[in-house]
């Protein structure tokens, strides 16, 4: 059942040196995320996959006790808001602030409100590379040019300043 299956989740998305009420938290994400997402690939056979894309899970032969006791003392227990369980959606790292979901999902959630990670201890660096050609390539492929990209820029931001928009020029000078 679901108390299993999240026995099979919490040591693996939470370290389980943590403390049980850290613990008791991650399983309550994970519940109401599980409840939330049954059916993210019931058109590929199944409900939920066993990596990032949904939860890892790896089944209970690294749960402890003190992950399995967390899961326990939150059976029954959900995130609700206005009587419905809530998207709790989970990160390994915030970047140091998290984002309205308006911003991400095109959906207003209420409770899901960009704030200040205060506990985000090192900001671990991230960057990726990607040529213009290869934008140029996957702007053409998806049909919204036929043409090459020349520039890209940010011409948005959140108002805790993570991006929004990108505008792609094209080499007419129009832009996407």
């Amino acid at each position: 059942g679901l108390t299993d299956y999240v026995k099979g989740v919490i040591p693996y998305e939470i370290s389980p040196s943590w403390p049980v009420e850290a613990q008791k938290a991650m399983a309550l994400c994970a519940k109401c995320y599980a409840l939330n997402n049954y059916h993210k690939h019931s058109a590929k056979g199944f409900d939920l996959c066993n990596t990032t894309d949904c939860q890892v899970y790896r089944g209970t032969n690294g749960a402890t006790s003190v992950s399995d006791e967390a899961v326990e003392d939150v059976n029954g227990r959900y995130v609700v808001y206005r009587g419905e369980i809530c998207e709790t959606f989970y990160h390994a790292s915030s970047g140091g602030y998290t984002e309205d979901a308006v911003n991400i999902w095109g959906k207003d959630i209420p409770y899901l409100r960009a704030v200040e990670d205060t506990y985000l201890e090192r900001m671990l660096p991230y960057s990726n590379t990607i040529t213009l050609d290869d934008i140029s390539w996957i702007l053409q492929a998806k049909g919204y040019t036929t043409q090459r990209i020349t520039d890209v820029y940010v011409s948005r931001y959140s108002a805790v300043g993570n991006v929004i928009e990108l505008t792609a020029v094209q080499a007419n000078g129009q832009r996407l």
